[in-house]
């Protein structure tokens, strides 16, 4: 719904332009939505009538608006491979954690490397991806994303976690894991949960 709302207010907007009461050159709004879940399918309806039910007497009358949707880790190959842009690493990302549950970086370079990390940051709740970014990654020039997530990998460990933040960042890596991402800011607030949490996951 928020989509349809979207598009609505930038029409609303254009109108708003318009100089002496006179319309400026006005532009059909296109919305994509991307979609970076790769454990399942997109399952939310995709159109406006989907989301009511309808009397069959009153569906012709009823306007309809479409999402359009692209489900990035079920894109084809052959689809990723055209991008030409740092896109191309996020989509094969998500791709193979779909395929593989694991990644191996293309031969690839990020160009923009912040703005990447900063994307698989937000949408996969890693903050692997972009901790202590400044000063610890070049942000000139390009990057493999293999070798830097090995450095991401390993620099909780080699610079500095203390016991109780290496611990916090095993809980919390492991609730990603499990798709439990409404469990981590219980486990930022609540010491009695992070505590059962631990148990539940052998940290010690």
């Amino acid at each position: 719904m928020y989509h349809f709302s979207y598009n609505g207010t930038a029409y609303r907007d254009q109108i708003n332009h318009d100089v002496n009461g006179k319309p400026k050159e006005r532009y059909p709004v296109v919305t994509l939505v991307l979609y970076f879940g790769y454990k399942k399918r997109w399952d939310k309806p995709l159109n406006l009538k989907e989301c009511f039910k309808i009397p069959s007497d009153l569906e012709p009358f009823v306007n309809d608006y479409k999402v359009n949707l692209f489900e990035i880790a079920w894109l084809p190959d052959e689809t990723i491979n055209m991008f030409k842009s740092d896109f191309r690493l996020v989509a094969d990302y998500f791709s193979q954690k779909r395929k593989n549950q694991g990644y191996k970086a293309p031969e690839q370079d990020m160009v923009h490397i912040r703005a990447v990390l900063e994307l698989l940051s937000a949408v996969t709740q890693d903050t692997r991806f972009i901790d202590d970014y400044n000063g610890k990654i070049e942000s000139k020039g390009a990057k493999r994303m293999d070798a830097w997530l090995d450095e991401a990998e390993n620099r909780g460990y080699a610079n500095g976690f203390n016991d109780g933040e290496q611990k916090m960042y095993q809980l919390i890596t492991s609730l990603i894991k499990d798709g439990k991402n409404d469990e981590i800011a219980s486990v930022a607030t609540d010491e009695a949960r992070r505590s059962a949490l631990y148990r539940q996951y052998n940290i010690v």
